[in-house]
């Protein structure tokens, strides 16, 4: 891979390059507190790209 982008509902926050592993980070306002979808799009030396994303709760406790 030669970067990774990083999204939060569909808005890039972050572009990494150089080698593996890629980490990226962010803190949520309180407002902000919710579901919230986070991507991460990677790209290959060819231009080819694939893309992972989930869905996260962000202040609220876990429920089965």
């Amino acid at each position: 891979m030669t970067k990774v982008e990083f999204y939060i509902e569909g808005a890039i926050k972050d572009t990494k390059t150089g080698d593996a592993p890629y980490k990226f980070s962010y803190t949520f306002a309180e407002a902000n507190k919710g579901k919230h979808k986070l991507k991460a799009k990677a790209f290959n030396e060819a231009g080819r790209d694939a893309e992972r994303e989930i869905t996260v709760s962000v202040g609220q406790p876990w429920t089965d």
